[in-house]
């Protein structure tokens, strides 16, 4: 049986979920009929606990995964545009960016020329990739495309066979479609042209977002490429153009010499005004020490040695400095600055990730303190194949490494009797309340002894959508306690009364 795969943010989802039930913890039976009533109203309160810290563990691990995606979808698309090919070479790339983030049929790229008041098709990506036709010009307010240009406002749909905007209701059944986005590319309040893809199943609201951050770079890039034709109209226009970015920008010359810095970038370097940092030598202002402390020459800096390749680069484990003295971990992104086909230097963002970092060192924790656990905690995919167990796992199931579970069936941790009350009661409930906890039995591979569990299955499910993402559980071997209720059972049948505990 294959190996299932499984996405490293769903993992951390699932970690982050199990841990109030690892950090809680279950004490065994009390030996007094008395302390087992109270052991289980505080096992009550642990449980509304758990479920209330799994509930705002899996928010964060989600908010953290959607950022990365986007974080990451921006480099890949700020990368592309600004290699400095073609326009409409840039743009084909762009067209398959855009299919990739919404697994759509088709994604296609027009520009607006304002003289005819006409849009372009300039880029087509998937099953269409001819650039003639009927959508080759689209007048403005002709078409879904038109539409989207004329009013300035995107379409987004996930039912395309109702939708009053599609013309062509019989090649929409045809191919299957459902959803469409539509997004016009805006500069300031003007339209420079419209990027639409057609998917054949829903798009996320993840999905619909992540499109929109891809339109908004596209059209940067289109605004770009006239101001450099233009040379620009003002610099007025450029100042507003940087300004309004949420990033920290920079550009230098070949020498390392600042030549332009935007607010987000004075703001997190510690600058008033401009004119702080214009003429001055980048690299010595702000990263002219390593993490440790130690001197970061500029003839190794990474920055500088990409800007004279005339490459891109990017980094997530950088420091950098402010005006201060202080410093923050940054991430990076440069791009080389041609003039004439020759490279003049390069433009810098950066963003600060303390938060991030934070972040993920308490991620680290989660799956320190999973895999330090005795208990079998295990994550299935929908199609209940294993997709991680921890080692205690692997220990209490008679398994020299938890490598060896991945890909195989959960029935096969579990007697056929305890698997068959597992998939006909504890799986429906599961599914119907989203957890489920009892008694149960786990099978030992490698003995075929029944080791007694308390087991608690639940399901993880994307927040914007509900859909399923994996089942997990957690199983704590009760073997002990199991012993002790039998011994306490025992005692009171030959006593008639339960034995007196030890004073302690």
């Amino acid at each position: 049986m294959g190996s299932a795969r499984l996405d490293p943010r769903l993992v951390l989802e699932a970690v982050a979920a199990v841990l109030a039930f690892v950090a809680g913890g279950l004490g065994l039976v009390p030996w007094l009929a008395s302390q087992v009533r109270k052991r289980r109203r505080a096992e009550e309160a642990l449980e509304q606990a758990r479920y209330e810290m799994e509930a705002r563990i899996a928010t964060r691990t989600a908010d953290l995964a959607e950022r990365s995606r986007l974080a990451a979808l921006t480099a890949e698309i700020g990368m592309v545009l600004a290699r400095g090919d073609a326009v409409d070479v840039t743009l084909q790339r762009a067209a398959e960016i855009v299919l990739r983030c919404v697994e759509g049929a088709f994604a296609r790229i027009w520009t607006l020329n304002q003289a005819g008041d006409v849009l372009e098709l300039h880029a087509s990506a998937g099953m269409y990739t001819h650039l003639d036709g009927g959508h080759g010009r689209v007048p403005v307010g002709k078409f879904k495309i038109g539409r989207i240009a004329q009013e300035g406002q995107p379409h987004l749909t996930n039912n395309v066979q109702e939708d009053s905007w599609v013309g062509n209701k019989e090649w929409a059944r045809r191919e299957a479609m459902v959803a469409f986005a539509g997004y016009p590319l805006m500069v300031e309040d003007r339209v420079v042209g419209v990027v639409g893809a057609f998917a054949r199943q829903r798009i996320t609201v993840a999905g619909f977002q992540a499109f929109e951050l891809l339109a908004g770079s596209i059209a940067q890039f289109l605004a770009r490429k006239r101001v450099e034709v233009a040379l620009l109209e003002s610099e007025e226009k450029t100042r507003l153009l940087l300004d309004s970015a949420a990033e920290a920008i920079y550009g230098m010359d070949l020498d390392g010499r600042c030549t332009l810095a935007n607010r987000a970038c004075l703001e997190l370097l510690g600058y008033e005004k401009q004119k702080d940092l214009l003429g001055r030598n980048m690299h010595d202002l702000m990263h002219h020490t390593r993490p440790g402390g130690g001197a970061y020459p500029i003839a190794e800096c990474r920055i500088f040695q990409a800007v004279r390749r005339g490459e891109g680069s990017h980094a997530d484990d950088e420091v950098l400095w402010r005006a201060d003295g202080t410093s923050f971990p940054a991430e990076y992104w440069s791009y080389p600055v041609r003039k004439s086909g020759q490279i003049v230097g390069a433009v810098v963002t950066f963003l600060d990730i303390s938060a991030r970092k934070r972040a993920e060192e308490e991620q680290h924790k989660l799956v320190a303190l999973v895999e330090t656990s005795s208990d079998f905690i295990v994550i299935a995919s929908p199609e209940r194949k294993i997709l991680y167990l921890n080692q205690g796992g692997a220990k209490m199931a008679g398994i020299e490494s938890p490598r060896q579970a991945i890909g195989m069936d959960i029935s096969a941790f579990h007697s056929e009797s305890a698997w068959k009350r597992i998939e006909n009661e504890v799986i429906p409930a599961v599914m119907k309340a989203g957890h489920h906890e009892e008694e149960a039995q786990l099978r030992n591979l490698k003995t075929g002894a029944l080791v007694d569990v308390l087991l608690n299955a639940f399901l993880l499910r994307k927040p914007e959508t509900g859909e399923i993402i994996c089942l997990a559980a957690v199983m704590r071997d009760i073997t002990l306690r199991k012993r002790a209720e039998a011994a306490l059972r025992t005692s009171e049948e030959v006593s008639g009364s339960p034995p007196r505990m030890p004073a302690t």
